[in-house]
Protein backbone atom coordinates (compact mmCIF):
# COMPACT_ATOMS: atom_id res chain seq x y z
CA UNK A 1 0.00 0.00 0.00
CA UNK A 2 1.59 3.19 -1.13
CA UNK A 3 0.20 6.19 0.70
CA UNK A 4 -1.84 5.08 3.65
CA UNK A 5 -2.46 8.02 5.91
CA UNK A 6 -0.51 7.34 9.10
CA UNK A 7 0.04 10.96 10.27
CA UNK A 8 -3.49 12.39 10.45
CA UNK A 9 -5.90 9.52 10.40
CA UNK A 10 -7.23 6.00 10.60
CA UNK A 11 -9.66 3.66 12.24
CA UNK A 12 -11.62 2.41 15.30
CA UNK A 13 -12.60 -0.25 17.85
CA UNK A 14 -13.53 -3.87 17.37
CA UNK A 15 -16.93 -5.06 18.51
CA UNK A 16 -17.06 -8.39 16.69
CA UNK A 17 -19.41 -8.59 13.71
CA UNK A 18 -20.14 -11.66 11.63
CA UNK A 19 -18.80 -11.21 8.10
CA UNK A 20 -20.61 -12.44 5.03
CA UNK A 21 -18.96 -12.10 1.65
CA UNK A 22 -20.93 -14.78 -0.15
CA UNK A 23 -24.63 -15.11 0.61
CA UNK A 24 -27.29 -17.48 -0.69
CA UNK A 25 -28.64 -14.65 -2.80
CA UNK A 26 -27.27 -11.32 -3.89
CA UNK A 27 -28.54 -8.64 -1.50
CA UNK A 28 -30.02 -5.43 -2.87
CA UNK A 29 -29.01 -2.06 -1.41
CA UNK A 30 -31.69 0.05 0.24
CA UNK A 31 -33.20 2.34 -2.47
CA UNK A 32 -32.06 5.95 -2.31
CA UNK A 33 -34.82 8.33 -1.27
CA UNK A 34 -33.61 11.88 -1.73
CA UNK A 35 -35.13 15.00 -3.21
CA UNK A 36 -31.81 16.77 -3.75
CA UNK A 37 -29.02 15.57 -6.04
CA UNK A 38 -25.55 17.00 -5.60
CA UNK A 39 -24.56 19.42 -8.36
CA UNK A 40 -21.22 20.87 -7.20
CA UNK A 41 -18.80 20.54 -4.32
CA UNK A 42 -15.89 22.87 -3.60
CA UNK A 43 -13.21 23.13 -0.94
CA UNK A 44 -11.31 26.23 0.20
CA UNK A 45 -7.97 24.96 1.48
CA UNK A 46 -4.35 24.60 0.43
CA UNK A 47 -5.56 21.99 -2.08
CA UNK A 48 -8.64 23.91 -3.17
CA UNK A 49 -10.71 22.60 -6.04
CA UNK A 50 -14.23 21.85 -7.13
CA UNK A 51 -16.24 18.99 -8.58
CA UNK A 52 -19.30 18.97 -10.85
CA UNK A 53 -21.69 16.00 -10.80
CA UNK A 54 -23.70 14.90 -13.84
CA UNK A 55 -26.71 12.55 -13.59
CA UNK A 56 -28.48 10.63 -16.34
CA UNK A 57 -32.24 10.56 -16.99
CA UNK A 58 -32.69 7.82 -14.38
CA UNK A 59 -31.10 9.94 -11.63
CA UNK A 60 -27.93 7.82 -11.69
CA UNK A 61 -24.60 9.59 -11.40
CA UNK A 62 -22.71 9.18 -14.68
CA UNK A 63 -19.85 11.70 -14.62
CA UNK A 64 -17.77 13.76 -12.18
CA UNK A 65 -15.65 16.65 -13.48
CA UNK A 66 -12.86 17.95 -11.23
CA UNK A 67 -11.26 21.40 -11.46
CA UNK A 68 -8.57 22.68 -11.73
CA UNK A 69 -7.00 19.22 -12.18
CA UNK A 70 -9.14 18.37 -15.22
CA UNK A 71 -9.71 14.85 -13.91
CA UNK A 72 -12.93 13.17 -14.93
CA UNK A 73 -14.63 10.15 -13.39
CA UNK A 74 -16.82 8.17 -15.79
CA UNK A 75 -19.30 5.84 -14.12
CA UNK A 76 -20.75 2.85 -15.91
CA UNK A 77 -23.03 0.12 -14.64
CA UNK A 78 -20.16 -1.81 -13.06
CA UNK A 79 -17.03 0.19 -13.91
CA UNK A 80 -15.64 3.46 -12.55
CA UNK A 81 -12.87 4.98 -14.71
CA UNK A 82 -10.82 8.02 -13.73
CA UNK A 83 -9.00 9.94 -16.48
CA UNK A 84 -6.17 12.31 -15.56
CA UNK A 85 -2.77 13.61 -16.64
CA UNK A 86 0.45 12.00 -15.43
CA UNK A 87 3.84 13.43 -16.47
CA UNK A 88 2.03 15.39 -19.20
CA UNK A 89 0.55 12.17 -20.57
CA UNK A 90 -3.11 11.09 -20.59
CA UNK A 91 -3.49 8.34 -17.98
CA UNK A 92 -6.33 6.45 -16.32
CA UNK A 93 -7.31 3.93 -13.70
CA UNK A 94 -10.37 1.71 -13.81
CA UNK A 95 -12.25 -0.22 -11.10
CA UNK A 96 -14.38 -3.10 -12.36
CA UNK A 97 -16.85 -4.77 -9.99
CA UNK A 98 -18.02 -8.39 -10.18
CA UNK A 99 -21.70 -7.44 -10.61
CA UNK A 100 -23.71 -6.24 -13.59
CA UNK A 101 -24.90 -3.04 -11.87
CA UNK A 102 -23.47 -1.53 -8.67
CA UNK A 103 -26.67 0.46 -8.09
CA UNK A 104 -28.66 -2.79 -7.82
CA UNK A 105 -26.20 -5.41 -6.50
CA UNK A 106 -23.55 -5.60 -3.80
CA UNK A 107 -20.15 -6.52 -5.23
CA UNK A 108 -17.90 -9.04 -3.50
CA UNK A 109 -14.80 -8.15 -5.51
CA UNK A 110 -13.29 -5.40 -7.66
CA UNK A 111 -10.27 -5.42 -9.98
CA UNK A 112 -8.23 -2.25 -10.52
CA UNK A 113 -6.31 -1.63 -13.74
CA UNK A 114 -4.09 1.41 -14.37
CA UNK A 115 -2.44 3.11 -17.34
CA UNK A 116 0.38 5.63 -16.77
CA UNK A 117 0.18 7.00 -20.29
CA UNK A 118 2.42 4.30 -21.69
CA UNK A 119 1.86 0.95 -19.98
CA UNK A 120 -1.40 -0.69 -18.89
CA UNK A 121 -1.23 -2.87 -15.78
CA UNK A 122 -4.21 -5.20 -15.38
CA UNK A 123 -5.15 -6.37 -11.89
CA UNK A 124 -2.92 -3.76 -10.26
CA UNK A 125 -5.03 -4.03 -7.09
CA UNK A 126 -7.86 -6.28 -5.95
CA UNK A 127 -10.49 -5.35 -3.38
CA UNK A 128 -12.77 -7.74 -1.51
CA UNK A 129 -15.98 -6.57 0.18
CA UNK A 130 -17.78 -8.04 3.18
CA UNK A 131 -21.22 -7.11 4.54
CA UNK A 132 -23.38 -7.66 7.60
CA UNK A 133 -27.04 -8.69 7.62
CA UNK A 134 -28.05 -5.04 7.05
CA UNK A 135 -26.00 -4.97 3.82
CA UNK A 136 -23.60 -2.51 5.44
CA UNK A 137 -20.02 -2.71 4.23
CA UNK A 138 -18.02 -3.84 7.28
CA UNK A 139 -14.70 -4.91 5.78
CA UNK A 140 -12.60 -4.05 2.73
CA UNK A 141 -9.63 -6.29 1.94
CA UNK A 142 -6.89 -4.98 -0.33
CA UNK A 143 -4.41 -7.19 -2.20
CA UNK A 144 -1.65 -6.41 -4.67
CA UNK A 145 -0.52 -9.86 -5.78
CA UNK A 146 1.23 -8.46 -8.84
CA UNK A 147 3.34 -5.92 -6.93
CA UNK A 148 6.27 -7.66 -5.25
CA UNK A 149 6.88 -6.52 -1.67
CA UNK A 150 3.82 -4.27 -1.47
CA UNK A 151 2.15 -4.03 1.94
CA UNK A 152 -1.49 -5.08 1.93
CA UNK A 153 -4.23 -4.14 4.38
CA UNK A 154 -7.75 -4.76 5.66
CA UNK A 155 -10.14 -1.99 6.63
CA UNK A 156 -12.73 -2.79 9.32
CA UNK A 157 -15.78 -0.50 9.54
CA UNK A 158 -18.19 -0.05 12.48
CA UNK A 159 -21.69 1.50 12.58
CA UNK A 160 -24.30 2.77 15.01
CA UNK A 161 -28.02 2.00 14.89
CA UNK A 162 -28.64 5.00 12.62
CA UNK A 163 -26.46 3.56 9.86
CA UNK A 164 -23.53 5.91 10.46
CA UNK A 165 -19.88 4.94 10.72
CA UNK A 166 -18.57 5.10 14.28
CA UNK A 167 -15.02 4.07 13.48
CA UNK A 168 -12.46 2.76 11.02
CA UNK A 169 -9.59 0.39 11.73
CA UNK A 170 -6.83 -0.41 9.27
CA UNK A 171 -4.70 -3.51 9.77
CA UNK A 172 -1.64 -4.58 7.83
CA UNK A 173 -2.05 -8.10 6.46
CA UNK A 174 1.47 -8.19 4.98
CA UNK A 175 4.56 -6.16 5.72
CA UNK A 176 5.46 -4.81 9.18
CA UNK A 177 3.55 -5.73 12.32
CA UNK A 178 2.72 -2.07 12.84
CA UNK A 179 -0.22 -0.79 14.89
CA UNK A 180 -2.31 1.78 13.04
CA UNK A 181 -4.33 4.09 15.32
CA UNK A 182 -8.12 3.87 14.88
CA UNK A 183 -10.34 6.69 13.67
CA UNK A 184 -13.25 7.37 16.03
CA UNK A 185 -16.22 9.42 14.85
CA UNK A 186 -17.55 11.82 17.51
CA UNK A 187 -21.23 12.21 16.54
CA UNK A 188 -23.64 12.95 13.67
CA UNK A 189 -26.44 15.34 12.87
CA UNK A 190 -29.84 14.01 11.76
CA UNK A 191 -29.71 15.44 8.22
CA UNK A 192 -28.96 13.70 4.88
CA UNK A 193 -25.36 13.91 3.75
CA UNK A 194 -24.49 15.61 0.42
CA UNK A 195 -24.35 12.30 -1.47
CA UNK A 196 -27.66 10.88 -0.21
CA UNK A 197 -29.06 11.15 -3.74
CA UNK A 198 -26.23 9.13 -5.32
CA UNK A 199 -26.96 5.42 -5.60
CA UNK A 200 -23.93 3.29 -4.63
CA UNK A 201 -21.75 6.34 -3.88
CA UNK A 202 -19.56 4.20 -1.60
CA UNK A 203 -18.32 2.27 -4.65
CA UNK A 204 -18.06 5.27 -6.96
CA UNK A 205 -15.88 7.23 -4.53
CA UNK A 206 -13.85 4.13 -3.63
CA UNK A 207 -10.55 5.58 -2.39
CA UNK A 208 -10.11 3.17 0.50
CA UNK A 209 -6.66 4.44 1.48
CA UNK A 210 -7.55 8.11 1.22
CA UNK A 211 -5.32 10.54 3.11
CA UNK A 212 -8.49 12.00 4.64
CA UNK A 213 -10.85 9.55 6.40
CA UNK A 214 -13.76 12.01 6.11
CA UNK A 215 -14.38 10.91 2.52
CA UNK A 216 -14.80 7.27 3.60
CA UNK A 217 -16.91 8.14 6.65
CA UNK A 218 -19.30 10.26 4.57
CA UNK A 219 -19.52 7.74 1.71
CA UNK A 220 -20.66 4.99 4.10
CA UNK A 221 -22.97 7.00 6.41
CA UNK A 222 -26.55 8.24 6.20
CA UNK A 223 -26.02 11.53 8.04
CA UNK A 224 -23.27 14.16 8.41
CA UNK A 225 -20.38 13.57 10.84
CA UNK A 226 -19.75 16.27 13.43
CA UNK A 227 -16.13 15.30 13.98
CA UNK A 228 -13.58 12.53 14.34
CA UNK A 229 -10.24 11.90 16.00
CA UNK A 230 -7.26 9.60 15.73
CA UNK A 231 -4.04 9.07 17.63
CA UNK A 232 -3.27 10.17 21.18
CA UNK A 233 -0.93 12.44 23.11
CA UNK A 234 1.33 14.49 20.89
CA UNK A 235 0.07 12.60 17.82
CA UNK A 236 -3.62 13.33 18.50
CA UNK A 237 -5.51 14.71 15.51
CA UNK A 238 -9.09 16.00 15.76
CA UNK A 239 -11.52 17.49 13.26
CA UNK A 240 -14.70 19.32 14.21
CA UNK A 241 -17.42 19.92 11.59
CA UNK A 242 -20.17 22.56 11.66
CA UNK A 243 -22.88 22.76 8.97
CA UNK A 244 -25.29 25.16 7.33
CA UNK A 245 -28.28 23.62 5.52
CA UNK A 246 -30.72 24.42 2.75
CA UNK A 247 -34.50 24.32 3.23
CA UNK A 248 -34.49 20.59 2.35
CA UNK A 249 -32.07 19.79 5.16
CA UNK A 250 -29.03 19.15 2.95
CA UNK A 251 -25.72 20.77 3.94
CA UNK A 252 -24.63 23.71 1.80
CA UNK A 253 -21.53 24.48 3.88
CA UNK A 254 -19.27 22.49 6.17
CA UNK A 255 -16.75 24.31 8.33
CA UNK A 256 -13.87 21.97 9.20
CA UNK A 257 -11.49 22.76 12.05
CA UNK A 258 -8.41 20.55 12.34
CA UNK A 259 -6.49 20.46 15.61
CA UNK A 260 -3.14 18.81 16.32
CA UNK A 261 0.00 19.55 18.31
CA UNK A 262 0.88 22.29 15.84
CA UNK A 263 -2.33 24.27 16.39
CA UNK A 264 -5.57 24.72 14.46
CA UNK A 265 -6.47 25.04 10.79
CA UNK A 266 -9.91 25.79 9.36
CA UNK A 267 -11.26 25.28 5.84
CA UNK A 268 -14.68 25.29 4.21
CA UNK A 269 -16.48 22.88 1.92
CA UNK A 270 -19.54 24.08 0.02
CA UNK A 271 -22.24 22.18 -1.87
CA UNK A 272 -25.00 22.96 -4.34
CA UNK A 273 -27.87 20.72 -5.47
CA UNK A 274 -30.59 20.14 -8.00
CA UNK A 275 -33.67 19.64 -5.83
CA UNK A 276 -37.05 18.29 -6.87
Amino acid sequence: MRKIFIPILLTLVLMGILLSCGKDKTPTPIPVKANCFIKTAAVSSSSSGSSEYVFDNNDNLSLVKELPSGRTVNIGSNTVTTNYTYLDRPAWNSIKYDVSDITEELPAKALVSINDGQITTVNYETYFFFYNDKDQLIKVGQQTDNIKGDWEYDLDIYYNDQGNVTGLQYKWTTGPNQIIPPVTVTAYDDKPNPYAGVKAWRFMSANWNSSDPASIIIALSNNNPLGFSTGSGSSLFKREMVYQYNDKGFPVERKNTNTNSGGQYTFLETYSYNCK
